[in-house]
């Protein structure tokens, strides 16, 4: 059995790395082209998670999601038809833009799609944008499609387009923490964790910098800064000056899972994020109106908030100040997966 991995950004990287390994250690060939779209950030995933070296895309900065999947499928596509491997399935994650490519190349060449991550939805192609239409349209073009979680399994079968093989196994980002628990220790002190970087949400981020502030007079709160030029820019903006507010420019992912694991709360617009802020026993506020990651919503370890600077904060000071409230959502149940996601993917694959 031989396939190929299609990785582009940070969370493709996370939770294709434990896929990749118990491929391996079934004996099959999993090659791993790197689109070039998170380069530096996948790069640290790489060294960290012990992912094998493969073809690197280096695709100019500044691109448009029209050039950048232009150019991901163009780099796609010569990978599976470079030497003329005889790949059995092409593998993709998510909901990226790399994903999206790597379908559509391996479709184009008539090699069954491999969705992992399957079966997430708000039925709102604005929200996530573009992510709403990137796996809805995975979807229509896999074979096989493994889902984290109920839910998302449920959503599958009631899209009869997108019914060929449904597997529910977890999801491997529980898979990549319980290896990388073992390699961190967690960031001591009292603090807040808060990313933000989603497209949607650039022109809200002055609002939940105003709330970082009036948060961080109450606790210190480290913001991870992603290198999107705009989210950087408007970070910069809106938090300078605030002396308990540190910017963190893109840390490697022991470090964030290190300022993970130690906060004392999360906030967050990442869909990875709540996924990692559960596997740690960490309260999750989500900043967006809408989430596919209901499970963490139901199960009561995330809360959905919004982007309101009022909202924010007072469903930040319930929880640091409410103990039977934070007591609750650290101690849900994570709705995830139980760590060995991965190994059922690569059974039904090399089965």
């Amino acid at each position: 059995m031989r396939a190929l991995a299609v990785i582009g950004t940070r969370p493709e990287a996370i939770k294709l790395a434990p896929v990749v390994r118990a491929l391996k250690a079934r004996g099959a060939a999993c090659d791993v082209c790197y689109t070039g779209q998170h380069l530096m950030l996948v790069q640290d995933i790489k060294d960290f998670l012990e992912l094998p070296t493969g073809s690197i895309d280096l695709p100019p900065t500044g691109r448009s999601l029209t050039e950048m999947l232009r150019r991901a499928l163009d780099f796609v596509d010569f990978e599976i038809g470079r030497d003329k491997p005889e790949y059995d399935c092409v593998i993709v994650q998510g909901d990226t833009t790399s994903a999206l490519a790597g379908a559509l190349a391996a479709f184009h060449r008539q090699i069954p799609v491999a969705h992992v991550e399957a079966g997430l939805r708000t039925y709102d192609l604005s929200s996530p944008f573009p992510e709403e239409a990137n796996r809805q349209l995975i979807g229509r073009l896999a074979y096989w499609h493994f889902t984290p979680t109920r839910t998302a399994t449920e959503n599958i079968f009631s899209e009869p387009q997108c019914l060929t093989q449904t597997h529910q196994v977890g999801n491997t980002v529980v898979d990549a923490l319980e290896w990388a628990r073992d390699h961190i220790e967690p960031k001591p002190g009292d603090y807040a964790l808060c990313t933000v970087h989603r497209r949607e949400n650039i022109e809200r981020i002055p609002d939940i910098c105003k709330a970082i502030k009036r948060i961080s007079e109450n606790i210190d709160v480290y913001v991870t800064v992603h290198p999107n030029p705009a989210v950087t820019e408007a970070l910069e903006k809106g938090l300078a000056w605030q002396p308990r507010a540190y910017c963190f420019y893109a840390p490697g992912y022991s470090d964030f899972i290190s300022m993970l694991s130690g906060a004392r709360i999360v906030l967050t617009d990442s869909g990875g994020v709540q996924e990692e802020a559960a596997c740690f026993n960490r309260p999750c506020l989500v900043l967006r109106n809408n989430t596919e990651r209901t499970e963490g919503i139901e199960a009561g370890c995330a809360k959905l908030v919004g982007t309101d600077p009022d909202r924010i904060v007072a469903a930040a000071r319930e929880l640091l100040t409410d103990a039977d409230l934070y007591k609750r959502m650290a101690e849900a149940p994570n709705p995830y997966g139980d760590g060995h996601a991965a190994e059922r993917i690569a059974d039904v694959l090399n089965g």
